[in-house]
């Protein structure tokens, strides 16, 4: 079941690992320093996140992220290997086990997971049998509104889809350019009214150098701008996924989900 907002929702996720390949030790000191920049920035505008990465349990990141603002969330970032219309349902099923089970041993929850590939398929049982309750991932048609908005899947399992990326892709302008296109559609959100998720690539942010992180700090100004006018919220996608799910169970007179049609 689809879903239709009445106000102008923000979710914001940053995939910190590149899939499940290492990064070298050179390359790991710059993904430290952006990972700060980022923090500095979201703790400025007072933004929380959903930070993606490999493996919760062993990243470095992870308390850092969390002491940093109980407010931002630690998802487990999927890959090819092992999510996927070419990944077995039982390697699936052993992989996030393995990092659910081990998240929660050191005390990480862990509700959301974060994919690149445009949906979960039939896995939909096992990730809500490891605690996930929400998914990010790319849309399935990225031209249709609707398919850009939250949906319940199966078990009550939610879905988030992708409405922009960062940083965007440009022939002409440094760092990849799509301040503009993320900042039209957080304004389309506000107008239509219903949920833009912004997406941030890290590693790639790193390797564009500072005038992709320029984008971005004009984009979550943006973001904090239209915030303060009191016509924009921004959650967590676990956050938001728990909201939703609780409000669509008791269907209050002014909820802010309603059943599309």
């Amino acid at each position: 079941m689809s879903a239709r907002l009445s106000t102008g929702l923000l979710t914001i996720s940053i995939d910190l690992d590149a899939d499940a390949t290492r990064i070298q030790q050179a390359d790991q000191r710059v993904m430290d320093d952006v990972t700060g920049e980022l923090l500095d920035v979201l703790r400025n505008r007072r933004l929380p996140a959903t930070w993606a990465v490999v493996d919760p349990a062993i990243s470095a990141a992870t308390q850092r992220i969390l002491s940093a603002s109980a407010d931002h969330e630690i998802a487990i970032l999927g890959d090819p290997t092992w999510v996927g219309r070419d990944a077995p349902r039982s390697r699936f099923a052993r992989e996030l086990a393995r990092r659910a089970d081990r998240s929660r041993s050191v005390g990480v929850a862990v509700s959301t997971l974060v994919l690149n590939v445009a949906q979960l398929d039939q896995h939909c049982d096992l990730a809500i049998k490891h605690g996930i309750t929400a998914v990010r991932h790319a849309p399935a048609d990225a031209r249709s509104a609707r398919a850009l908005q939250p949906q319940t899947l199966q078990y009550g399992l939610w879905s988030f889809p992708v409405s922009v990326s960062l940083p965007g892709t440009s022939r002409w302008l440094p760092g990849g350019g799509g301040g503009r296109r993320a900042q039209a559609i957080v304004d389309q959100a506000i107008m239509a009214p219903g949920l833009v998720h912004l997406a941030i690539d890290a590693p790639r942010l790193a390797a564009l150098g500072s005038s992709s992180r320029r984008v971005l700090d004009r984009v979550l100004r943006h973001v904090d701008r239209r915030r303060s006018q009191g016509v924009l919220d921004v959650a967590s996608i676990g956050g938001l996924a728990l909201r939703l799910a609780g409000q669509y169970q008791s269907q209050p007179s002014r909820s802010i989900l309603h059943c599309a049609a």
